[in-house]
């Protein structure tokens, strides 16, 4: 399975429309840093020159200590670009392999694959590819975006007493506020396994639906159905599902019961799918 696989991996990660996502992601970071890092780094350039003038005597100072990196991270920042950046993510993270199993189906060319391995291993493949492609798409803007902003902006000290991210509620605010590096690749890691899990519903698309396009956006309906269900049903004003709530800043600890059940279903979904199709009896994929 390991040569499949990295065939797999190829296709997924080699080809045109993967670099055309990163150029996209690129420039909606670029588009959030200069809307909003570089006025600060400028800020900063003021504030040192300040500090210069007034002879380091800080109570001569006109210019208070500006933001940092940190607060300026996507991750954390509410923005119009973090909203169109989460809007666009299921869509982005399946351009670049999400149609690839049901292309092959309807080309007939999955077969000539399976001449020389099993239904199992062609599957795992697939899953593994999907979610891997997934999750590289979701996590490189926030990893961009805090690459950029500690290139630009000096990495504040952070404290609970003059917080300015969130509340001790929120998850993970205690790793923050101990080792906020850290805490960044915790984010990082989390936003590659839940987008990895959501582009894993192109495996499902590609047997329950009968358009390449339709099958392409179907990790971004179950993520948008998704949302409006539970905003209008379950938690009206608050965001607990899924893929909202890998939002990580936005999330506080008692929703993790609620977050850890719908989970758990999505994931038997698609384990469901993958086992069923692997069992499956006959040529037929």
């Amino acid at each position: 399975m390991s040569k499949m696989l990295k065939n797999e991996l190829y296709k997924a990660f080699i080809n045109k429309r993967f670099l055309i996502v990163l150029l996209i992601e690129t420039f909606l970071i670029l588009w959030y840093t200069i809307g909003e890092a570089i006025p600060v780094m400028n800020d900063h350039v003021k504030f040192v020159n300040d500090y210069i003038y007034a002879g380091r005597n800080m109570e001569k100072m006109t210019n208070r200590l500006p933001l940092g990196a940190y607060y300026l991270w996507i991750g954390f920042n509410y923005c119009k670009q973090r909203v169109v950046l989460y809007a666009v993510l299921p869509i982005l993270a399946a351009i670049p392999y999400g149609t690839s199993l049901y292309t092959e189906k309807r080309s007939h060319y999955a077969y000539h694959l399976l001449m020389n391995s099993s239904k199992r291993k062609y599957y795992t493949s697939k899953l593994l590819t999907l979610f891997v492609s997934g999750g590289v798409v979701g996590a490189f803007p926030f990893l961009l975006s805090f690459l950029i902003n500690a290139a630009l902006i000096p990495l504040e000290q952070v404290s609970t007493v003059t917080s300015q991210f969130f509340s001790s509620n929120t998850i993970f605010s205690d790793l923050f506020y101990k080792a906020p590096i850290l805490y960044i690749v915790v984010f990082l890691i989390l936003t590659f396994i839940c987008f990895g899990i959501l582009n894993c519903f192109c495996f499902v698309g590609a047997y329950l639906l009968d358009n390449k396009f339709v099958v392409a956006i179907f990790p971004f309906v179950i993520y948008f159905v998704a949302r409006v269900i539970e905003e209008s049903i379950f938690s009206p004003g608050r965001e607990i599902t899924p893929w909202f709530s890998f939002k990580i800043a936005d999330v506080y600890k008692v929703d993790i019961v609620k977050i850890i059940p719908m989970m758990i279903i999505i994931l038997l979904i698609i384990v469901g799918v993958y086992l069923f199709k692997c069992r499956k009896k006959g040529d037929e994929l």
